[in-house]
């Protein structure tokens, strides 16, 4: 594992300013300087109390690379949202014109300056449930020392996994481990938001996953979102038999007449297709597609592990590819973890139906 990205001085300070741009005000944590080992355990004590959302602003050339990797696990910890922020430099022109007496002679010239966030910065900066960079700032890599093939090969590993739960595309990771000590590496906007390290485009409109227990008394939490095109619905849920966790996928079709028979030959002969992170994941099934209600409906079997990993998500993606190209279902949908922790939580502590 990487020690550290540059050598590190005084640790990272943070400090809570109301902002008052907009109505009502809000507590924005203002975080500068180097980022050190236990930055994380004084953001969070700075941080107590604060509610989910609240924006930290980054502003650092880098520092500890572990202690960035704990400060972005405990900021998305606390849902709280990462911003690169601007802000504006000096009096512009129309205010050295007042000064002289001059009166406003011409437009405020007031110069916008970026923030910056390097190298270790941008695996804390990472940890935002929402990301915004500001297009005056600065975002980069330079010098991610590692020491060796051998500790590189264990750093991507490492940094894969973490980049894969805050949600950015691995590709970032072959731009901060390939820089060279003595080079800036920067990144531009359009990159950063094709990359999702600007997430900004995310969607939020995604529905709230839901708990309910059967008439036998087992959990399932369950999220429905209506299909693109608007034939009908897809419903995502998960529940616990024993010791085994399923994932459902129950299509449903919007109009009374229900699924032609085409598109029922077409939607039982799919296979499902997630995408979380950029990255495939086809889990196996369990009970193949079958009739439920005026739809069709699909049982996989999947681990603990995967449903951990789901819930460190923003989003996940499903593609049902079908064999014709006419039946309308072939199609992508995204799906929010909105209130997913409580239900992983619940289906853990009771184990399932033990029947």
């Amino acid at each position: 594992m990487p020690v550290a990205s540059q050598p590190v001085g005084p640790g990272m300070q943070f400090t809570l300013i109301e902002r008052c741009s907009g109505a009502p005000c809000q507590t924005v944590v203002v975080a500068n300087g180097l980022i050190a080992r236990d930055s994380h355990q004084l953001f969070q004590q700075t941080t107590r109390g604060l509610p989910a959302g609240t924006t930290v602003e980054l502003n650092s050339s880098g520092g500890d690379l572990l202690g960035a990797l704990r400060l972005g696990e405990a900021i998305r910890q606390a849902s709280h949202h990462t911003r690169i922020a601007s802000r504006e430099e000096g009096p512009g022109m129309g205010d050295l014109l007042k000064s002289f007496g001059l009166g406003s002679a011409g437009p405020d010239t007031r110069k916008k300056m970026g923030q910056e966030c390097l190298s270790a910065c941008v695996f804390a900066f990472m940890g935002g449930s929402r990301r915004l960079i500001d297009p005056e700032s600065r975002v980069g890599f330079q010098a991610i020392q590692t020491g060796g093939d051998e500790r590189l090969k264990n750093a991507r590993q490492a940094l894969t996994k973490y980049v894969d739960q805050m949600g950015v595309d691995r590709r970032i990771l072959d731009l901060a481990l390939n820089s060279e000590a003595k080079s800036l590496l920067l990144i531009d906007n359009a990159t950063a938001r094709k990359w999702t390290l600007d997430n900004r485009d995310l969607n939020t409109n995604y529905s709230t996953w839901r708990l309910q227990a059967t008439q036998q008394g087992t959990l399932v939490g369950f999220v429905t979102e209506r299909m693109a095109n608007g034939l009908g619905t897809v419903t995502l849920g998960i529940s616990r038999i024993q010791s085994d966790y399923r994932l459902l996928i129950h299509v449903r079709p919007a109009g009374p007449s229900g699924f032609s028979s085409e598109q029922r030959t077409a939607l039982s002969g799919s296979s499902p297709r997630f995408t979380l992170s950029g990255q495939p994941w086809a889990p196996p099934v369990y009970k193949p597609w079958s009739p439920a209600g005026e739809g069709l409906q699909l049982w996989l079997s999947i681990e603990e592990s995967d449903l951990d990993r789901i819930n460190e998500l923003l989003e996940l993606n499903l593609r049902l590819e079908t064999n014709s190209s006419t039946s309308g279902l072939g199609q992508s949908l995204g799906f929010g973890t909105r209130g997913l922790s409580r239900i992983v939580q619940a289906l853990k502590r009771t184990g399932g139906d033990r029947r």
